[in-house]
């Protein structure tokens, strides 16, 4: 997903993003909530209604993908 931490926050605040978590204070997302919420809004072609189903799904917590990338 490719925005900002504010948009991010609003989505939370207004109950229009992905599922989280909070622990310990700390909002995290797991990936596979993530790509729910990127595969929702997949559509091939403007005039079609009909999501794009989503290829593959993960079960990794965000912060373990983000560190198997570095």
């Amino acid at each position: 997903m490719d925005k900002s931490v504010h948009t991010i926050e609003r989505y939370r605040c207004d109950g229009t993003g992905p599922v989280y978590l909070k622990i310990g204070g700390k909002v995290m997302y797991r990936l596979i909530d993530i790509e729910a919420f990127e595969s929702e809004r997949r559509f091939q072609r403007p005039d079609v209604q009909k999501p794009v189903p989503p290829k593959a799904v993960s079960g990794f917590m965000l912060h373990e993908a983000i560190a198997r990338l570095s």
